[in-house]
């Protein structure tokens, strides 16, 4: 787009088409065939798919509310669905068949799904405590479990199964997996 445009994570599916996401304040990012092709708010999230050889630019979206979102981590499964995590700061960031559809506070991880075409957003999720919480990476498990890590500052992080269910210092570090 014509404003600030950020690259932050990247993967590729077994065709060798390659995924990006990031954040954007551009409101002329280009859409084509995406989700959501308008501009939400300050910061949006974006997801992005080029084609093999990179040539073409067979989908984008943005994903966000109206203040600050990105995405930080991206991951392709079999069936060429874009799973995407980052950061949102939007109360109103857009949610389906969410674990958390309630924004916690601040700024909350998120968790969304899109469909093989980038047209749908399949799942999308908040997840967070009552203070900042940010995930920088995204992976999934043959059976399309979701795995993220990041960090949290909440003392009530929403923990289960945990090896650590403490909360040890300023930033601790998180990793959370979301059954498929």
């Amino acid at each position: 787009g014509s404003a600030d445009d950020r690259a932050l994570a990247i993967a590729a599916d077994s065709t060798g088409r390659v995924y990006i996401g990031g954040e954007t304040i551009s409101t002329n990012f280009p859409t084509p065939a995406g989700y959501d092709g308008s501009a939400n708010g300050a910061y949006d999230g974006f997801v992005a798919r080029l084609s093999v050889g990179g040539a073409t630019l067979e989908y984008a979206s943005y994903i966000g509310g109206t203040l600050n979102d990105g995405v930080y981590g991206v991951a392709v499964d079999n069936n060429y669905a874009a799973y995407v995590t980052g950061y949102t700061n939007s109360a109103n960031f857009p949610t389906v068949g969410a674990y958390d559809p309630t924004h916690n506070f601040g700024y909350d991880v998120f968790v969304a799904k899109f469909s093989s075409t980038g047209a749908t957003l399949d799942y999308s999720t908040d997840l967070g405590g009552t203070r900042t919480e940010w995930a920088n990476a995204i992976a999934l498990d043959a059976s399309k479990n979701i795995y993220i890590t990041g960090l949290t500052t909440s003392n009530l992080f929403p923990v289960s199964n945990a090896f650590d269910a403490s909360f040890n210092s300023l930033y601790d570090a998180f990793v959370t997996k979301i059954a498929a």
